[in-house]
C-alpha cells in the first residue's frame, strides 16, 4: 500500500502544478502586461508539449524501467517550478509550462504504468482519479495561498519542489519491476492507430469528452479573470473554489461510474454537460456565484462521465495488439481539446469581450453535447462493458 501511495501521489503532485499557476494568472497579466490571448497561450503551451512529449515517450517505460523515466521527469518538473519561482517575463512563464508539460507528459503513461503493476484493480483505479484530483487540489491550494501568503508568486512553487524532491528521492530507492529491453530508440516514434472498429466511436462519442476537456481549459486558463469580471471579486479564493468543482466532481464521478454500462454513462455525460453549461451561462449573465459553482458540479459529472465512456468505448472495440496506439489516440482527442480552443476563447474575450466569449463558447459545447446525446446511444449501447 505504501508503494501505491507513493507512486499515486507522485502522479496527483505532477497534475496539481498543471493547475497551480491560475489563481497567479490575472497577478501576472497585471505586472507583465499580456493580453487575454497571451494569457491561454500561455496555459495551453502546457498541454500541447505534455501531448507530444506523451506520444513520442509513451511507451520508453517498458523498455529501459519505470524508475529513470518517473526520477528524470520530475527533476524536469524541479526546474520547471524553479522558472516558475524566478520568472520575471512572459518568455520565462512560456518556458516553465513549456517544461512543466513535457515533464508530466513524460511520467504520466510511466507513473500509470507503474501503479498497475502493483497492483492492477487499485493501480488502474488510482490513474483514473488522480489526475482530476489533483487538478482540483492545486487550484484550490494555491489560490488559498495568493489570498493568504506574503509572497504569492513564489511559494506554491516552494512547496510543489519540495514535495518533487522527497518523491524522486523516495521512487529512487524502489525496485525496477521492468527489465529493460533492447528498442527504446525505435519506441520514440510517434504512432497513433485508429483501428476501423472504433472510427464510429470516435465520431459520436469522443466529442463529449473533447467538450469537457475543453471547458476544463477554458475553466483553468479564464474562470479567474470571469470572476473578477462577472463577480466583482478580486478574491482567488473564489474563482478557486469555482474551479475545484469541475475536475473534483469529474474524478469522483469517473470512480463511481466505472462499471456502470457505457450507455448509460454517456446519456448521464450528456444531459449533466447540457445542464451545467446552461448555469454557466446563466451566472455569467445574472452574476450569481451560486448558479455558476452548480454549473461546475454539473458540468464536472458530464466531464468525468464523458472521460471515462469515451475510454471504454475505445479500448472495448480496440483490437489487443492496437490498444496501446488506440490509448495514444484518446489522450490526442483530450488534450488538443484542452488546449487549441482555449487560445480561440482568448482571442474572442481580447475582441468581444469577456462574457460574450463565455456565452458562445459554452453554448457551443452544449450543442456539441447535445449531438453526442442523440447520437450516441446506439453505438453505446452495444458497447461492451468490460473496458
Amino acid at each position: 500500500m505504501g508503494l501505491l501511495l507513493l507512486y499515486a501521489s507522485t502522479l496527483f503532485g505532477l497534475l496539481a502544478a498543471a493547475s497551480a499557476p491560475t489563481p497567479l494568472y490575472p497577478l501576472y497579466q497585471q505586472t507583465l502586461g499580456f493580453s487575454d490571448t497571451m494569457l491561454t497561450v500561455i496555459f495551453a503551451v502546457y498541454a500541447l508539449a505534455l501531448l507530444a512529449t506523451l506520444l513520442i515517450t509513451g511507451a520508453l517505460s517498458d523498455f529501459i524501467g519505470r524508475r529513470p523515466v518517473i526520477v528524470a521527469a520530475l527533476l524536469l518538473q524541479g526546474i520547471s517550478m524553479w522558472v516558475f519561482h524566478e520568472a520575471g517575463t512572459t518568455t520565462e512563464l512560456l518556458m516553465a509550462r513549456l517544461l512543466q508539460g513535457v515533464a508530466t507528459g513524460l511520467a504520466t503513461s510511466a507513473l500509470g504504468a507503474a501503479l498497475v503493476d502493483i497492483d492492477t484493480r487499485l493501480g488502474g483505479l488510482l490513474a483514473v482519479a488522480c489526475p482530476m484530483l489533483g487538478l482540483s487540489s492545486g487550484i484550490l491550494g494555491s489560490s488559498l495561498l495568493v489570498d493568504s501568503s506574503a509572497t504569492p508568486f513564489q511559494s506554491i512553487y516552494e512547496i510543489l519542489l519540495a514535495l518533487y524532491s522527497l518523491q524522486a528521492m523516495a521512487i529512487v530507492f524502489d525496485r525496477e519491476r521492468v527489465v529493460p529491453r533492447p528498442g527504446a530508440v525505435d519506441s520514440l516514434r510517434p504512432a497513433v492507430a485508429v483501428p476501423q472498429s472504433i472510427r464510429a466511436v470516435i465520431w459520436r462519442i469522443a466529442p463529449i469528452n473533447m467538450a469537457g476537456w475543453a471547458l476544463c481549459g477554458f475553466y483553468l486558463a479564464l474562470m479567474p479573470a470571469l470572476s473578477a469580471d462577472v463577480l466583482a471579486s478580486d478574491a482567488a479564493w473564489r474563482s478557486g473554489v469555482l474551479i475545484f468543482l469541475l475536475p473534483l466532481t469529474g474524478g469522483l464521478v469517473a470512480v463511481a461510474l466505472r462499471h456502470r454500462d457505457t450507455a448509460v454513462i454517456v446519456r448521464i455525460a450528456g444531459i449533466a454537460m447540457i445542464t451545467g453549461l446552461s448555469l454557466m451561462i446563466a451566472g455569467t449573465i445574472k452574476g450569481h456565484a451560486s448558479l455558476l459553482a452548480l454549473g461546475g458540479v454539473s458540468s464536472g459529472i458530464g466531464f468525468g462521465a464523458g472521460f471515462l465512456g469515451t475510454k471504454k468505448a475505445m479500448l472495448a472495440r480496440a483490437p489487443i495488439e492496437q490498444r496501446s496506439g488506440v490509448i495514444s489516440l484518446f489522450f490526442l482527442l483530450s488534450y488538443l481539446p484542452f488546449s487549441l480552443p482555449v487560445i480561440l476563447a482568448g482571442i474572442g474575450a481580447q475582441h468581444a469581450g469577456l462574457v460574450p466569449t463565455t456565452i458562445g463558447f459554452a453554448s457551443l459545447l452544449g450543442l456539441i453535447c447535445a449531438w453526442v446525446l442523440g447520437k450516441s446511444q446506439s453505438l453505446a449501447s452495444d458497447t461492451p462493458t468490460g473496458a
